[in-house]
């Protein structure tokens, strides 16, 4: 469990390069100011009946000559009405009132045709803000990763000596700036990353001046310590990751104030959803039948070789928790096969633990050999890798065998499952394997993030 939730804060900060690492990027992009322009320009989406319009939460910058067009994140339609917060070279970032909350994002400034003159913007209230960040995080599989970094510009030339000295002695790496407006002043934002194999992440908050540090976000560097600046509709908001303790799948959205005081706006909660969501988009039946509970287990029986056939320099425990008879690679050919556990607690940085569960082939003395390659081949399948251990694991953590309108499939959960139990809780897909490689047919999310604004706030005003 503690890896998972580790590789969850992974997630939530994995968006941290997306702009910083687009060197070509326009200059205006990294400009995060131009998102709180406090005034408008109401505009009409153009363009043919239903034609849709990209709505992206970063900016979309990229190099045809060498990169596809990123997805995007939404869609307008012709006709929508928006309000134009700023533009940046070919792209306006945009405020849509739909009919249930608040989307905004980069679009092609060529599709808006201006309706009015500019005006003040319209102000946001926490709930609204807190509805916007549960649509980011739960629309699509990304889950809350898609909660999107302001883009962060280059760091000057000497800045992180001055700012580290300046800073109680801090020797953390600094991952570069944003400029932000914190109740109408300008302030500067640099997150830092410290403490070595097991870091911590917090802000320093410094006047735009860079006069003298304001506040950290953090009063130390102990463990559990995550603190990001995310927008949320243009709003610069810290995220605190929340983890260990019982505290597993939560954060909250805090605002900062000028003298560098935190207040939290929202709260987020995982809950696992009674029927998990196909991200898939596949047409296969057997997506719905897995979420339906409409196939059939293949039985499991009780390993009498507990042992598997290791290469030395691969590390962890496993243990062969059941056999089985099945045509794993759906090739009209019976295997005896076995269900492989793989558990590896480690105690180096910040201490993992890993969980894995995927199917193997016997040998003629029932014994799973991990050396041969048609089992690589069926591990790298099931988890993404060739070799099993602490530092390379992203496998899911459970899984069982099926069979469905005659082929027989391996189904992925989040968490290790029982033999048998036929629980959605933590399904996260289906995976076909066949004679020469494998087919993910369906993917799942299993939760959802309930977002709620703290209590006596909702109704409150967000500022700019």
């Amino acid at each position: 469990m503690q890896r998972i939730v580790l590789l969850l804060l992974l997630l939530l900060t994995g968006s941290l390069c997306s702009m910083a690492c687009q060197a070509d990027a326009p200059s205006c992009a990294t400009d995060t100011t131009l998102l709180q322009a406090s005034t408008s320009t109401s505009a009409q989406v153009a363009g043919s009946s239903g034609e849709h319009l990209s709505l992206y939460d970063a900016y979309p910058y990229y190099d045809p000559r060498f990169e596809a067009p990123p997805s995007p994140d939404m869609y307008l339609l012709t006709g929508n009405t928006v309000e134009v917060i700023a533009t940046c070279d070919n792209y306006a970032y945009v405020r849509y009132q739909g009919s249930k909350l608040i989307s905004a994002g980069w679009v092609e400034k060529a599709r808006l045709h201006a309706t009015g003159a500019p005006h003040a913007r319209p102000s946001d209230t926490v709930a609204q803000v807190c509805a916007a960040a549960a649509n980011i995080i739960n629309r699509d599989g990304s889950g809350f990763s898609n909660l999107p970094y302001l883009p962060l510009a280059a760091t000057p030339d000497g800045m992180q000596d001055k700012i580290s000295q300046a800073a109680n002695g801090d020797d953390g790496n600094i991952d570069g700036l944003a400029r932000i407006k914190i109740d109408g002043h300008a302030m500067k934002v640099f997150p830092i990353e410290d403490g070595g194999s097991c870091p911590s992440d917090y802000l320093q908050i410094w006047p735009d001046d860079l006069s003298g540090l304001v506040t950290r976000t953090t009063a130390d560097n102990t463990f559990a310590d995550g603190q990001r600046l995310v927008q949320v509709l243009g709003h610069p908001l810290v995220l605190q990751v929340e983890y260990g303790s019982g505290n597993e799948g939560t954060f909250s959205l805090e605002s900062l104030s000028k003298d560098g005081q935190r207040n939290t706006l929202c709260t987020a909660t995982q809950i696992y959803t009674p029927r998990p969501r196909d991200l898939s988009g596949s047409a296969n039946p057997i997506c719905h039948a897995v979420v339906a509970n409409q196939t059939t287990a293949i039985p499991v029986q009780a390993a009498a070789n507990k042992t598997a056939l290791l290469p030395k320099e691969e590390i962890g425990t496993f243990e062969l928790s059941g056999t089985s008879q099945a045509d794993l690679r759906n090739e009209g050919k019976p295997l005896d096969v076995g269900l492989m556990r793989f558990h590896y607690d480690s105690g180096g940085g910040c201490g993992s633990t890993d969980d894995a569960t995927f199917p193997v082939i016997l040998n003629a003395h029932g014994v799973a050999d991990l050396t041969d390659n048609a089992n690589k081949q069926l591990i790298k399948a099931i988890t993404g890798v060739s070799q099993l251990n602490g530092a390379t694991l992203t496998s899911p953590s459970g899984g069982r065998l099926i069979t469905y309108a005659g082929h027989i499939y391996f189904v992925t959960y989040a968490e290790p499952l029982n033999d048998g139990n036929t629980s959605n809780k933590g399904l996260t897909g289906v995976v076909e394997l066949t004679p020469t490689g494998s087919q993910h047919v369906c993917s799942f999310q299993p939760y959802q993030f309930k977002v709620e604004p703290t209590p006596g706030l909702a109704k409150q005003i967000m500022s700019w």
